[in-house]
């Protein structure tokens, strides 16, 4: 007998209408539902953005919701069937503490002459208490969250890291992906725990619940409110992530050595060491696009000079934009806490270090408008005699 009710005899296809509000906004839900009903549109299900409902023949259906703290008992049940209130379905909702919340969903043929399942307002009002404690926890430790992850992700920003790992690489610190996540859940409990305290409020001044609410209004902000942060969370990662998965299955790109100068802006290992005639024991050169837009270009040279061996490599960063050099230089600059400033007017920016416990290999960063360039260099020169020739080729690739 207490069965999902059947709303036809002939019950072939199930209806998905997305949900003007949830559960936690009785009234409007209600409304809502009824009015399925006379559209010949019976509830089967629902979730947490859309409701399923299976097409019958339209009549006037009134429904009602009932918030229990339990499941109801199988002579409860039957109470409820032999007063006109017919069993539709249970939502349970899940929770750590305090138990679960049960929303019961009631049906009666609006010409019945069944009593309210709640004659006394007070009563009701008593009876979402702890729906209305539920909604504050859960906006509570929804806005803890975000204000976890936001000075999470702000706080590294300080140093520029994690703009210039973004503005290089397009990666993603985990925190940026969550946040737009919390900030849909703390609007998403905001808007229930209003919900509520509307309800009771209303309940406890004596006022019974408006069981024909409009909806509408509250409807467009409802989608509004889940398709919006949904959209762009799609919007902003899902097309990176693709970008990033496809090139991470791209090699770069091999190029012969070139004879001369490299087409941009690098000063050669024979340069360095002073010997044109020098004769290399190792090169390689190649080129890629980064998922943002910049072009990497590295070049590693090695050659034997008198009884050691030498190398230099070199990786050139040009940016799309001019500002974002300052953030990648800056990310690099972090894994080279030792660096110090040298002090020139050649270029934008210029920091050296040597490595630890490394001997001869010492390193450079230099930064000129749209270009950031690393030197690794592992030999008896010094890199920063290479500033004047490096200075100029960068004004030649600027130009």
């Amino acid at each position: 007998m207490f069965d999902k009710v059947e709303t036809s005899a002939v019950t072939e296809k199930l209806v998905r209408k997305w949900l003007p509000q949830d559960l936690y906004s009785i009234d409007r839900m209600e409304s809502w539902l009824t009015d399925m009903a006379e559209e010949g549109l019976f509830l089967e299900s629902i979730g947490l953005c859309f409701a399923r409902f299976r097409r019958g023949t339209a009549r006037n259906v009134r429904y009602r919701i009932d918030v229990l703290s339990r499941e109801l008992t199988a002579d409860e049940l039957a109470l409820y069937d032999s007063c006109g209130w017919h069993w539709v379905l249970t939502n349970e909702e899940s929770r750590m503490f305090g138990g679960n919340i049960e929303f019961y969903i009631f049906q009666a043929d609006e010409d019945a002459t069944v009593p309210e399942l709640h004659t006394d307002p007070q009563e009701q009002a008593e009876s979402l208490r702890r729906l209305n404690r539920v909604s504050f926890s859960d906006t509570l430790w929804a806005l803890v969250a975000l204000l976890v992850f936001v000075g999470l992700c702000v706080y590294p920003m300080g140093n520029s890291r994690a703009i210039g790992a973004f503005l290089l690489y397009g990666e993603i610190d985990a925190g940026w992906v969550q946040i737009p996540l919390w900030i849909f859940w703390s609007v998403f409990y905001l808007s229930r725990l209003r919900s509520v305290r509307r309800l009771r409020k209303r309940l406890m001044q004596g006022e019974p619940l408006d069981h024909r609410a409009s909806y509408r209004r509250r409807f467009r902000y409802g989608v509004l409110r889940m398709a919006v942060p949904m959209g762009l969370i799609a919007f902003l990662f899902v097309p990176l992530i693709c970008v990033q998965m496809a090139d991470s299955t791209k090699d770069a790109q091999s190029l012969p050595m070139p004879e001369g100068a490299p087409d941009f802006p690098a000063v050669r290992l024979s340069e360095l060491e002073g010997r044109e005639d020098l004769a290399l024991a190792d090169g390689i050169y190649n080129r890629d696009r980064t998922v943002t837009g910049a072009m990497e270009s590295r070049i590693y040279e090695s050659a034997a000079v008198d009884i050691g061996l030498t190398s230099l490599e070199t990786i050139c960063y040009k940016m799309p934009f001019a500002w974002e050099s300052s953030y990648v230089l800056d990310w690099y600059l972090e894994r080279y806490k030792k660096a110090v400033r040298v002090e020139t007017d050649l270029v934008d920016e210029v920091w050296s270090a040597d490595e630890p416990g490394a001997g001869t290999r010492a390193y450079l960063f230099v930064r000129d408008g749209r270009y950031v360039l690393q030197m690794q260099y592992n030999g008896k020169q010094a890199l920063t005699e290479v500033l004047p020739r490096l200075a100029a080729r960068l004004d030649e690739a600027a130009d």
